[in-house]
């Protein structure tokens, strides 16, 4: 995976804008398929469902770098459908490895004596 100096990322062939590489780092960062609540959330960012929305259909539908899946939940005795999305195989790999070199050079910065070890 290459970035831009703008955020910008190449995912295997795949160029993808600022903008969804940080939706891709939200969701890598679950374990599971998440929610677009769960998703702006862990964004910390001010985005409307609907810009969120946009993002990952594109995601899912034009990069192919995230699955969309519709669940059945049931909340108190009433069936509802709500829509999952979670990071495809090759973003989570590659943006796992860039986040893990990420922690690592913070960690180096604050503890310098310990990157040598």
């Amino acid at each position: 995976m290459t970035f831009a100096k703008n955020g910008a990322a190449l995912i295997g062939d795949v160029v993808v804008p600022p903008s969804e590489v940080k939706v891709l780092r939200a969701l890598v960062g679950f374990d599971r398929p998440a929610t677009v609540p769960e998703i702006a959330k862990a964004m910390g960012e001010a985005l409307s469902d609907a810009s969120l929305y946009t993002l990952l259909g594109r995601l899912a539908d034009k990069r192919r770098l995230v699955d969309r899946r519709q669940v059945e939940v049931e909340v108190m005795g009433t069936p509802l459908r709500r829509i999952t999305w979670q990071a495809g195989p090759a973003a989570t790999t590659l943006l796992k490895e860039e986040i893990d070199k990420q922690k690592l050079q913070e960690r180096d910065a604050r503890h310098p004596a310990e990157a040598h070890l």
